[in-house]
């Protein structure tokens, strides 16, 4: 192996990862961990868009640029 033979090597993206469970309070409201948001770049005040996948029942919240 060459010092340059790790260029060549392609990087891993993770596209689903785990950030435990959530609580779901009286008023609907869920309380989302801060590694989660800190990962996609989410701070309080920003504005995201929800999606909601009803045949795999899912909910997508999307960082709006």
């Amino acid at each position: 192996m060459t010092k340059n033979s790790n260029r060549n090597k392609s990087k891993l993206a993770v596209k689903l990862a785990s950030y435990g469970t959530a609580k779901i309070y009286k008023a609907g409201q869920v309380k989302l961990d801060a590694n989660l948001l800190s990962t996609l770049d989410i701070r309080p005040g920003d504005r995201v868009e929800i999606f909601l996948d009803t045949e795999e029942r899912v909910i997508v919240i999307k960082s709006i640029e």
